[in-house]
């Protein structure tokens, strides 16, 4: 029985085709949001339609991340292989190809793919053996430095003017890093981080 419907809560999405959920963002502004998981499907939906799933995309790779970036036009996958790969996210449209594509190979399982607000950058984190942070430049298509973890990161998120970068690991570790550099903030700098 769903007790969440008691307390006044509206289900919006249940299930997906088949498997775990592994990823799902959401674009604050446009009313959408992207799912995907073990069953390699990347599905499109909106918050506002009784068509709940809007476009579906099969996939090669099961989805462990994603995110869309500010703009909405760009949709970056992460994939178990250790791959991330960018589609045109607006429109969507019918055999909607790749752009573009990173990948490490040496870097297999991911946490997390996340833009900045303006979709300059990309934060990719990889989980252990290799736990690392690595920020691409998407302007140029390039990466712009790694930074090496004790622990899985597990989250990620930028500042609103995207001059910093903060994670959390599994090592309840809480990290800043000034952008472009990935250079560490001290704790005592941490009151720039407000915004």
């Amino acid at each position: 029985e769903d007790k969440s419907v008691e307390k006044g809560a509206k289900k919006l999405v249940e299930g997906h085709y088949s498997g775990d959920l592994k990823a799902m963002c959401i674009h604050p502004k446009s009313g959408c949001f992207y799912t995907g998981g073990e069953d390699r499907r990347l599905i499109k939906w909106k918050f506002a339609t009784e068509k709940r799933a809007e476009k579906i995309q099969a996939l090669t790779n099961i989805i462990r991340c994603l995110d869309v970036n500010g703009n909405l036009n760009t949709l970056a996958v992460g994939f178990s292989n250790g791959t991330v790969e960018f589609y045109d996210a607006k429109p969507w449209l019918e055999g909607s190809s790749i752009y573009k594509q990173l990948q490490e190979p040496d870097k297999e399982v991911l946490g997390f793919v996340k833009f900045d607000r303006d979709g300059k950058y990309l934060a990719i984190g990889y989980s252990p053996p290799n736990a690392c942070i690595m920020l691409y430049d998407m302007m140029s298509n390039t990466k712009k430095t790694e930074v090496v973890l004790k622990g899985k990161p597990l989250h990620a998120d930028f500042s609103n003017d995207s001059k910093f970068l903060q994670i959390n690991t599994s090592q309840n570790e809480y990290l800043a890093f000034t952008l472009p550099t990935m250079q560490p903030l001290e704790l005592k700098n941490f009151g720039q981080l407000k915004d």
